[in-house]
């Protein structure tokens, strides 16, 4: 059985789909122009400084020069080191505060979030946090680089859902098998 469509629905999707195309057009075109300089010739760009719909001059010297260049190794051995430090650091914390916060027995619980979670709407700004940075020393360090940001509020809160999720028997039987706080938050919650 097919549902009747009126005129108006007809108007409404015809609407929807052409200002999703324009979007699509908005939103990819800029990314495309990049790539198409990237294999064209300079002089080509130098000259048409407009829209570049197709490459001209196919060439890879673009390519080339910035493969040569002697710190692009550096470059990417520093983002993977910021990547996963950041993000192994950032899980080890969270992981810690959202087993305390999913703990029924956790004293003083609810201000501790009340202040993690005044947090997420209230941020210090860029001089205050830059004031933080240097007195705690962690100028021309790399630590910087991820440290200051390796916690979310958010993901404690998600987080902490999830481990208020498993039973609660299965958190005393491990306590009476003999286990401590960190054998149960790394091989029964995580």
């Amino acid at each position: 059985m097919k549902i009747k469509r009126t005129v108006s629905d007809i108007i409404f999707d015809t609407f929807n789909i052409l200002f999703m195309i324009i979007l699509i057009v908005a939103t990819l075109y800029p990314f495309l122009h990049v790539v198409f300089a990237s294999f064209s010739s300079s002089s080509y760009v130098m000259m048409h400084r407009g829209l570049i719909l197709w490459p001209r001059g196919f060439n890879l010297k673009a390519y080339s020069f910035a493969l040569k260049h002697p710190m692009l190794g550096l470059s990417y051995l520093n983002t993977i080191y910021y990547a996963s430090m950041g993000t192994i650091l950032g899980l080890f914390l969270m992981s810690l505060a959202a087993y305390a916060f999913a703990k029924r027995s956790f004293p003083g619980k609810k201000f501790f979030l009340f202040i993690i979670v005044f947090t997420m709407f209230f941020g210090g700004g860029l001089i205050p946090t830059y004031l933080n940075i240097k007195n705690l020393g962690l100028l021309n360090t790399r630590l910087v680089m991820f440290l200051p940001t390796c916690i979310s509020t958010w993901s404690i809160i998600i987080m902490r859902t999830g481990f208020s999720q498993l039973p609660e028997s299965l958190v005393e039987s491990a306590y009476l098998d003999g286990a401590n706080d960190f054998q149960i938050l790394f091989k029964i919650t995580l």
